[in-house]
């Protein structure tokens, strides 16, 4: 990460990326998107998964 910042690059992980695909009309889905992420291996946090997405899309994860 710091060789990231020392070229004045931002950075977002996962769930922040699917968030803003989701918001800018890229996808239909944010949830979908990532119940595939964990089905192939991915690993992210379910309850960072449910807050983020209620706070942002409006969408559910159950």
């Amino acid at each position: 990460m710091d060789t990231v910042r020392s070229f004045g690059l931002r950075f977002k992980g996962t769930l922040a990326v699917v968030i803003l695909a989701k918001q800018r009309g890229l996808i239909p889905s944010a949830t979908d998107i990532l119940r595939s992420l964990l089905n192939i291996g991915f690993r992210l946090d379910e309850n960072a998964i449910r807050e983020a997405l209620s706070r942002t899309v409006g969408e559910k994860w159950e």
